[in-house]
């Protein structure tokens, strides 16, 4: 009779490990989707207004080099911080988008604004994810440099 009482308990709690272990994993690619686009705003902000490229990323549109507002870019970056211009077929990859929403002429103390965003695609299948995309979107605004 203890034992089917403790196979009643434990069955159906033995059934939502798998639900935790997806969950868990999804946050981690949540998790580490947000620590890539804090790093990119952070490359931004701290690279000098006359420096072509930033410096961790190496992207040409820095916010303090652009003349134009609403032209959408967009580069690849793997799991290691590699940077591509291209979309790779191979392994998993994180899109980073940004526009500039807004980019003030050269005498107004207005602040360039930025939409930066991080999309995350479902990676081929396998235990090791959880086959779920996403994205987490920034709008930052970039003081105008001295």
């Amino acid at each position: 009779m203890s034992i089917f009482i403790v196979s009643v308990a434990l069955i159906p709690l033995m059934g939502l490990i798998p639900v935790g272990l997806k969950n868990a994993q999804i946050s981690s690619e949540e998790t580490h989707a947000v620590h890539l686009l804090s790093a990119v705003v952070q490359d931004l902000k701290y690279t000098k207004s006359s420096s072509e490229k930033s410096y961790l990323f190496k992207i040409d549109q820095t916010p303090y080099r652009t003349v134009k507002e609403g032209t959408v870019n967009r580069v690849w970056i793997d799991s290691f911080w590699n940077v591509y211009s291209q979309k790779k077929t191979n392994g998993m990859y994180y899109e980073l988008e940004w526009v500039y929403t807004q980019v003030p002429d050269i005498n107004s103390f207005l602040p360039v604004i930025g939409r930066f965003t991080v999309k995350w695609p479902p990676p081929k299948k396998s235990e090791n994810n959880s086959n779920k995309a996403g994205e987490v979107s920034v709008l930052i605004a970039f003081k105008k440099a001295a």
